[in-house]
């Protein structure tokens, strides 16, 4: 304590630098994505090829799924002409609800899913791993 004073500067530098990098991650100008699909295709169904038909429109916090239930989503994201050279991320929810009726409704499971970006696996999504 007795060095407070004469490390206030660096304090001050690192707090600085700090606020700077927690700012640069803020997401910032959010746009909802456009078109957005869902279709079933049942119980036990693991991972495979996308649907290419069977899809019907889904609202943003509509409830979906089940216990083993397979959903797959379709959206499309528009980025806006004035980002043009800015990092875009999406950020997506699998599992805003997680009252799966038939479990408690604290349970420890919830929604996880694999995004595709144009076709191609693109990386998991769950309720720890929201940005892409």
């Amino acid at each position: 304590m007795a060095h407070f004073e004469a490390e206030r500067p660096i304090l001050v530098r690192q707090l600085r630098g700090r606020i700077e990098e927690i700012g640069a991650s803020i997401h910032t100008g959010r746009r909802p994505m456009d078109d957005l699909r869902a279709c079933v295709t049942g119980r036990g169904r693991g991972p495979e090829r996308p649907p290419a038909d069977g899809y019907a429109p889904f609202a943003p916090m509509q409830r979906w799924g089940g216990l083993d239930q397979t959903t797959w989503f379709r959206m499309t994201a528009r980025v806006p002409k004035e980002w043009k050279g800015c990092r875009v991320a999406a950020m997506i929810q699998p599992c805003a609800y997680t009252d799966i009726p038939g479990l408690p409704f604290d349970h420890d499971q919830s929604g996880e899913g694999l995004a595709y970006v144009n076709g191609k696996p693109f990386q998991g999504l769950d309720r720890n791993h929201r940005i892409m």
